[in-house]
This record gives C-alpha cells, sequence and structure tokens, in this order.
C-alpha cells in the first residue's frame, strides 16, 4: 500500500474537494483522482462517492479513514523518534563533577552510560562547587554533578538530590589517626590540610566546623583531588573525601580513610539552571543516573 496515496486520501477527506488536494500537494487533478481510484481497486471497495455534492466518503471510506489516521500517525511518530536518535550523534553533553575518589557512579557513566548513548559525547570537568554555579549561569555547563550547596538559590538553580555522603579523613598508611574508628576534629590542629580552595563546599565546611572549635587549621588548597591523593601518599599531609553510600573507596597499601567524631554531612546529586531547556542528552544522564543508584542500593540490600 502506497503511503503518498494514503496522504492523499487524507486530505481530500479533511477539505472535501479533490481539486483543492491536488493543489495542495502541488499535482494535477487527474493525477490525485487516479491515485485515489487505484487505492479503491487495491481494497477492493469504494471509498469516495463521486456523484455527491459535496462530495462524501462512503461507509466504508469513513471506516477505513480510521486506519488511515492511525497508519499516517504512526509513519509520524517513527519519523520523530528517528530524527532524535539522529540528532544524538551531534550533541555534547558537558557536565562539571565534584572531584573525589573512589566515586562509584562516575565509573559507570564512562562505561556503561557511553555504550548505551554512544552518539552522546560526554565531556566531564572537575570543579569546585562555586565555580559550577557560575559556569550554570553562564551555560558553559550543562548541568552539575556535585555537593548540593546548604544556600544554594532556589530561584536560580534546580536541584535533584540524589544520595547522602560523608567527609571522610584521607591519610598516610600508618598515620597515628588511624587507631581511631573516627577521629576526632581537634587532632587535627597541627596536621597539614590539604583541601580544595576558599569557595568549595568542602573548605567552608571544614572552616565552620574548626571555628566551633576554636582551631586555626593549617589549609593548604589544591585543585586537582589526585595531587592531594599523591601529597597523602608521600606523608605530606591529611586530605579530604567524601563517601556516600555506593562508593568502593577503601583502606589501601599507602593511605587509609577514616569518619570523623564530629560527622559532616553532604547531599549530592544535580544541579541545574533553572527554567533552561533540558535536551535529550541531560534528560537522558540524570534519568540513567537516578535508576542506576537505585539498582545499586536495592542489590545491596537484598
Amino acid at each position: 500500500m502506497d503511503l503518498k496515496k494514503l496522504e492523499y486520501l487524507e486530505t481530500i477527506y479533511r477539505l472535501r474537494s479533490f481539486s483543492k488536494a491536488a493543489e495542495a500537494h502541488f499535482i494535477s487533478q487527474p493525477s490525485i483522482s487516479n491515485a485515489i481510484q487505484k487505492l479503491e481497486t487495491e481494497l477492493g471497495v469504494l471509498l469516495i462517492d463521486r456523484n455527491a455534492k459535496p462530495l462524501v466518503f462512503t461507509p466504508e471510506g469513513v471506516r477505513f479513514m480510521s486506519h488511515v489516521y492511525n497508519i499516517l500517525n504512526a509513519v509520524e511518530e517513527a519519523q520523530k523518534d528517528m530524527r532524535e536518535l539522529s540528532s544524538l550523534n551531534h550533541q555534547q553533553l558537558k557536565m562539571a563533577i565534584h572531584s573525589t575518589l573512589g566515586d562509584w557512579i562516575l565509573t559507570q557513566i564512562f562505561s556503561d552510560f557511553q555504550e548505551r548513548y554512544p552518539g552522546y559525547e560526554v565531556l566531564i570537568i572537575e570543579n569546585t562547587s562555586q565555580i559550577m554555579l557560575e559556569q550554570l549561569l553562564s551555560e558553559e555547563i550543562d548541568l552539575a554533578y556535585t555537593l548540593i550547596p546548604d544556600n544554594c538559590d532556589l530561584e536560580v538553580f534546580d536541584t535533584i538530590p540524589i544520595q547522602n555522603c560523608e567527609l571522610h579523613a584521607l591519610l598516610p598508611k600508618g598515620h597515628p589517626l588511624e587507631q581511631y574508628e573516627r577521629i576526632p576534629l581537634s587532632l587535627l590542629k597541627n596536621e597539614r590540610l590539604l583541601t580544595f580552595p576558599p569557595g568549595s563546599l568542602i573548605y567552608s565546611r571544614l572552616e565552620s566546623a574548626f571555628q566551633q572549635l576554636k582551631i586555626v587549621p593549617r589549609f593548604q588548597t589544591l585543585h586537582q583531588i589526585r595531587i592531594m591523593q599523591n601529597l597523602v601518599e608521600q606523608r605530606r599531609g591529611i586530605s579530604f573525601v567524601t563517601v556516600d553510600e555506593l562508593s568502593f573507596l577503601t583502606d589501601t597499601s599507602t593511605f587509609s580513610i577514616r569518619p570523623f567524631q564530629e560527622p559532616i554531612h553532604f547531599l549530592k546529586g544535580f544541579i541545574l539552571k533553572k527554567n533552561k531547556k533540558r535536551d535529550n542528552s541531560v534528560n537522558n544522564m540524570i534519568s540513567y543516573v537516578q535508576s542506576t543508584v537505585q539498582k545499586k542500593r536495592q542489590h545491596r540490600n537484598d
């Protein structure tokens, strides 16, 4: 069955005129009449009563039109779906992340998500929370997967919490503080503390916690978590990592991780610029992370 004949028939049904339908499709009236006659011959029924004035569809023709609309709608949906899939080949997703170690979901993004959506070019950028917010506002990035600030302006940003996490100390192997199941923050008073610069959420939380203890910390600020890890392994200081329920970070032969006696908790998830239209790559990334985390939770609970 020729799809073009169905399109001609739909136009005739809508306009109730062979001549107007011919004009709409930029063909002659005899051509469109001939096409409909061939369709009627193919179906073995008369679709249009040509003797009636104005033009009238036969009962068979009216019934057939329900099939015509279903077919044309299905074709339109299929074409739309394929256009969207085609457009994936040209989509770049710019996502900022909170720099940390042992983030299970990030390894999934780089492996499973990329396999599911090979047409996406996922560009991952590491930054502090404050810089991420600035990049979201200027639309340099599409979304951020990070620690969600307590004072995040909800009139400017949308937040999508994913999971809770807690701050841990990253200690050189053999450090005296390894003996503690939970380290008192006060014992960090004379330690060299490697952390992200002012403006980062971790820095702000640590600064506030030390102020309450009336301690002036010895901060050395850096931008790259891997450099901090290397310095810890070389016994040049203590650093910090966030550990969520799905983290796979554990003690190694070169470092140990310990929570604090005074827990410092964070909410981790997505931050987006409010009212900015989300394309398919953004929606698919959010849905992927949400479903993947949920599946991992269920698996751990079983």
